[in-house]
């Protein structure tokens, strides 16, 4: 960030730390999709569980409000 913008910012590193939690939802996805169609013997469903706990966590967690705020500065 520094070596981009010449400085840490708050609304950019919201934003990658959103991001984040969007990806995180996404495998939670991807491991639904491999557990209806996929033919490996590997427990997709719980992997998928495992994730969406995490995402869960980062969604309701005590930061997700403030970087909705700081995502939205100027600095």
């Amino acid at each position: 960030m520094t070596g981009y913008y010449g400085r840490p910012l708050r609304n950019k590193i919201a934003r990658v730390r959103l991001q984040a939690l969007v990806w995180a939802y996404s495998w939670v996805l991807w491991g639904a999709i491999q557990d209806a169609r996929s033919t490996l013997d590997h427990d997709f469903r719980a992997w998928g569980l495992e994730r969406f706990e995490k995402a869960v966590a980062g969604f309701t967690g005590p930061d997700f409000g403030r970087l909705l705020v700081e995502v939205q500065r100027d600095d």
